[in-house]
């Protein structure tokens, strides 16, 4: 029996807690081993800190580290305070954790006999501060080219060049950072100690923060900074918060011939002095000047300046700091990139390459490169990410080159995905290359359809000198096929030459599910590509047409599902604090997507689901990963809403003031039986599924405010919630207990959100809710406001069977549908694809869209068996395993923040389940064996099986 520290982390910050934006950052840690009902008792953490940071003195060796060593008495392993003095900036600091514990013979009577049992020491874990105020820039700016921008058309991508010197026999120079550098010298010679080692210090470490009024690629002597992060700094709404990158760049400028030997290749970009560097930065408009939003959309929407403010520290081993930073002492020029846009794709053409300008010793043509200026730098909004960057997260190879019957030549890569292409190739000066992309065919050929006005193309244009390896830098597509014109005769067109490379933000894999049914294998796995393929900064709708926005209702029903998938903790608090902002700023409603602008507004109110995000999303986001933090950030949003952002009925006393019958409404969007020219006529009327959100959001409200301990504010939305469900009941259900509309939606809404009058009501509901799907031959009835609740309504009321047989089912419309014709992501509508093969085309068709997805939830939960408990979050989990649906084995598996807890188990031939449940040291699960009778068992740590041997 052992058991150990498996991760350390500080606060949501995966991988890495480089540049963070908490100055006392609280601690988790997960634990593995296979110990028995074992729990923390006490902890020992041991700090390591640069005290150099908290001195002038900047001393040398062990004399500048400084240990603490805290023991603490108490079992919380997750989120627990920082101990000590708060970070500076740029600080760095190391935490390994010891963890004691005790076995006991049975974890519900924890008492004084246990089995003492502790950890060993972990590794050490490295935690950073960023940049918190304006002063820690140190005086550097944002710049911008001195040519004139076009604002009615693509930007083309800027180069930012600037070479400095580290060594000193360039002492201090103003190319590095001038008077700064000198003053840290001065302060370092006057304590008397730096003398001796001043002739030859070698750099201890380096750190380049950067952010860009667009997106940029940064390069120190042609080598990447970025590494696999793209499309930095991501996607935020930069009116309210601009998110800039840290990267430990100290091999970048340590590495002997650290220049890229590619870039060397002619006499004139010889390196004559190994102390001397470039740091090049390309920007490219993304999303903060390129073209958003459908019909032609709108450009410059946060500005048209392409800029970059970037600042490279580099500290020496004797305790100076040499400075570079982005002034008006840069030039700029243009590379190669002629265009590169997120909707249309980009255009590459080699001729016109700069070769060796990110190297030192590079001498331009002349009238190639000008100077820049300075443009306003955003200090009061800048921020440290919150959730992990876009990367590069891997790679499809090549399936298939088909000819269509037109006689195109089309890519197949048998995965619908999101990303780009990483293309080698030569041919002759001038030889153009097309690649555009695209979801499906249609009748052998691309279907462009679905991508409205978005191109979805790249063009490269071959010099004719040499190879090229390319991939774009500032565009992304969505697509499973390419077709291909142009390609050179003389190279091979195969898994060799292209391939496509998959990007989302870089959020940790956490939740794992198979079973014996291969469809719905194959559907869990569908869902997970799309939420790959739509999580790029933002939670988008889709990512192949001119669109790809942060819809809110679409992240609100999705949430669930995902925080299970993935470790979305730090990804929602970053875009919850923009949906915050945008709520101030109008009034208590939130915005229909996030981030938001003018073109997109054709409301001021949001509807119900939608503006619902601000509640649903947090509560969501508490129950996966248990900080009150989160939950209090967004506390004041979600109260808003009900007080201010809501259009209710005019007239009314406040407390049983539903919706305004006339205002705008998305209601259950894309039903089946929503006709293609509206999504909104769905078969439940919009203002009920408005009001029946309205009164589960202030009860969860009353919930918000019982965990943050806000005793009156509980009590005050409790009555509320009352006061508004009897007025519902007025309003939407009959004296005989059925509802104004009898569909999927409406009765499972009712029965989610707990409105009707007594128990007897909602269970003859239930039975009618189940005789309506049996009449539906148990096909899909919902839209996005019902399908996510629709199978957890059932399952409350003994129904499980009824929606196995739901999902279980494959023609249209069903989850299952889109697996059989072929879908390898889930589909915005129940039919994108008709039976014929032929896309399902009203204007607004996507074959990658995570919204009916939400079923994954369920799966998770049902068929799986896991889910956090209502009062501790996976700290006591709650296993209930409900076989069905013909399904013989399952298995499940969540890195929940204790460590893994998994459950498999195995039904044969009509005989009782066998489950094998697993639970992290420091943990607990109930276990409900619905089989069984309703069976319970209260369970630590370890491995279990049921029945157990005993009952055997």
């Amino acid at each position: 029996m052992a058991v150990s520290i498996s991760h350390i982390s500080f606060e949501h910050h995966y991988p890495h807690a480089l540049g963070i934006g908490e100055t006392e950052p609280r601690i988790s840690w997960r634990f593995a081993g296979d110990a028995v009902n074992w729990t923390q008792t006490s902890y020992d953490m041991e700090i390591t800190r640069d005290i150099s940071h908290h001195s002038h003195s900047h001393p040398t060796g062990e004399q500048a580290q400084q240990q603490q060593l805290f023991s603490v008495n108490g079992s919380e392993s997750v989120l627990v305070p920082w101990p000590t003095l708060a970070l500076s900036a740029g600080e760095r600091a190391s935490v390994r954790i010891r963890a004691r514990g005790r076995q006991w013979s049975d974890i519900t009577d924890v008492g004084n006999n246990g089995k003492k049992l502790d950890s060993e020491w972990s590794d050490r874990y490295f935690v950073e501060a960023g940049l918190f105020e304006k002063k820690d820039w140190r005086d550097a700016e944002m710049i911008a080219s001195t040519s004139a921008e076009d604002r009615d058309v693509a930007k083309r991508p800027r180069l930012f060049r600037k070479e400095f010197s580290l060594s000193s026999k360039h002492g201090s120079g103003s190319d590095a950072g001038g008077s700064h550098n000198e003053r840290y010298n001065e302060n370092w010679l006057a304590s008397g100690r730096g003398q001796a080692v001043m002739s030859s210090p070698q750099i201890a470490r380096a750190r380049l923060y950067v952010t860009a009024a667009g997106l940029y690629q940064a390069y120190i002597d042609g080598r990447s900074v970025n590494g696999d992060v793209v499309l930095a700094p991501g996607w935020q709404d930069y009116g309210y918060r601009r998110v800039y990158d840290t990267y430990d760049v100290t091999e970048h400028l340590t590495q002997q011939g650290s220049v890229d030997p590619d870039l060397q290749s002619d006499h004139h970009h010889r390196r004559e002095d190994k102390g001397r560097h470039v740091l090049g930065i390309v920007v490219g408009e993304g999303w903060y000047a390129g073209r958003i939003g459908w019909n032609g959309g709108q450009r410059n929407v946060w500005g048209s300046d392409l800029g970059v403010l970037a600042l490279l520290v580099v500290t020496m081993t004797d305790g100076t700091q040499r400075v570079v930073k982005t002034d008006e002492s840069w030039s700029y020029g243009a590379g190669p990139i002629i265009r590169s846009e997120i909707y249309d794709g980009e255009e590459y053409d080699a001729r016109e390459e700069l070769e060796g300008w990110m190297i030192p010793g590079y001498r331009a043509q002349k009238g190639t490169w000008g100077g820049v200026k300075t443009i306003d730098t955003p200090f009061d909004r800048l921020a440290a990410p919150d959730g992990p960057p876009i990367m590069r997260t891997g790679e499809v190879e090549l399936a298939d080159v088909l000819t269509s019957p037109s006689g195109k030549t089309i890519l197949d890569f048998g995965q619908n995905l999101v990303g780009w292409l990483r293309v080698k190739f030569d041919g002759p000066r001038g030889q153009q290359i097309k690649f555009r992309h695209a979801e499906v065919l249609e009748n052998g050929e691309l279907a462009i359809g679905p991508l409205r006005n978005a191109a979805q193309t790249d063009t490269v244009t071959l010099s004719g000198n040499q190879t090229l390896e390319w991939e774009p830098a500032f565009t992304y597509h969505g697509f499973r096929y390419v077709e291909v014109t142009g390609w050179p005769d003389t190279v091979p067109l195969n898994k060799k030459s292209i391939r496509a490379i998959v990007v989302h933000s870089a959020m940790e894999r956490s939740g794992y599910f198979e079973c014996s049914d291969p469809l719905l294998n194959k559907l869990h796995e569908n869902i997970i590509w799309s939420m790959r393929g739509n999580f790029m900064s933002v939670p988008t709708d889709c990512p192949q047409r001119d669109e790809r926005l942060g819809w809110s209702g679409d992240a609100h029903v999705f949430a669930r599902t995902a925080n299970y998938l993935f470790d979305t903790s730090g990804f929602w608090r970053g875009w919850m604090r923009d949906v915050y902002e945008e709520q101030r700023a109008r009034n208590g409603s939130p915005a229909n997507v996030t981030p938001s602008f003018p073109w997109v507004q054709n409301t001021p109110i949001t509807p119900a689901v939608w503006g619902d995000v601000v509640v649903g999303n947090p509560w969501n986001t508490y129950q996966s990963f248990r900080d009150r933090n989160i939950l209090l950030e967004q506390y004041a949003g979600a109260k808003a809403w009900l007080d201010s952002g809501i259009q209710r009925q005019p007239s009314t006393p406040r407390n049983i003031a539903l919706w305004d019958r006339d205002a705008f409404q998305f209601g259950d969007w894309l039903d089946p039986t929503a006709p293609e020219n509206d999504a909104s006529q769905a078969q439940t009327d919009k203002r009920f599924v408005a009001d029946a959100y309205l009164v589960g959001m202030t009860k969860l409200v009353a919930q918000m405010a019982r965990v943050l301990d806000k005793r009156d504010d509980e009590k005050y939305h409790a009555r509320w919630a009352d006061d508004l469900q009897a007025a519902f009941q007025h309003a939407w259900v009959h004296k005989d207990g059925t509802v104004y509309n009898e569909t999927q939606t409406g009765i499972a809404l009712c029965l989610w959100f707990d409105l009707f009058r007594s128990e007897r009501e909602a269970e003859a509901a239930a039975a009618r809710l189940d005789n309506i799907i049996a009449g539906n031959e148990y096909k899909v009835g919902t839209g996005f406001a019902g399908t996510h609740i629709l199978g957890h309504a059932l399952t409350r009321y003994n129904l499980t069977s009824t929606f196995y047989r739901m999902l279980k089912q494959t023609t249209v419309p069903s989850w299952l549908y889109q697996v059989v014709m072929g879908g390898t992501t889930t589909w915005e509508r129940w039919d994108s694809m008709l039976p014929d093969g032929s896309v399902n085309w009203g204007g607004m068709t996507s074959f990658n869209h995570y919204a009916f997805g939400s079923v994954g939830d369920w799966i998770h939960r049902v068929i799986g068996g896991l889910a956090p408990s209502e009062e501790e979050g996976w700290r006591k989990a709650v296993v209930r395993v409900e076989p069905g649906g013909g399904i013989t084995h399952a298995r499940a598996r969540y890195l929940s923040p204790y460590g893994w807890i998994e459950t498999e188990w195995t039904a044969d031939n009509g005989k009782k389940p066998k489950l094998k449940v697993t639970v992290p040291p420091n943990a607990m699960a109930e276990v409900v064996m619905t089989a069984h009778g309703k069976e319970r068992a209260t369970i630590g740590s370890g491995q279990h099986e049921f029945p157990s041997a005993e009952s055997n």
